[in-house]
């Protein structure tokens, strides 16, 4: 698996439905952060009627095939992929889908 397949990154990772979780150390709390349920579930759990609630850098490692980029995931990967310096973000010609230079107005 590779290090950009985390939770923030997969279509299962449920965004919509986000929490402020506390985080402890050492029995103090140290933070809060942002955590959201599996919607398949990759992960095992070790206690019964448990919910685990995964932060955006998870990784579902004992269940790699769970992972499914995120549409948002795709889209910025295709950006990154095929930006061009100069240009504004998607600045594609209608006729070829290719690259066409800025013109300021």
């Amino acid at each position: 698996m590779n290090e950009n397949a985390i939770c923030l990154n997969c279509a299962h990772w449920d965004l919509a439905n986000t929490f402020m979780l506390p985080v402890y150390k050492g029995g103090k709390l140290i933070c809060h952060k942002e955590y959201a349920a599996c919607k398949v579930n990759a992960v095992t759990p070790d206690a019964p009627d448990c919910l685990p609630m995964m932060g955006m850098d998870g990784k579902c490692e004992c269940y790699d095939d769970a992972f499914s980029p995120a549409a948002d995931y795709l889209a910025f990967r295709h950006e990154a992929e095929t930006q061009n310096d100069g240009l504004p973000v998607m600045q594609d010609d209608p006729a070829n889908y290719g690259r066409r230079p800025h013109v300021a107005a």
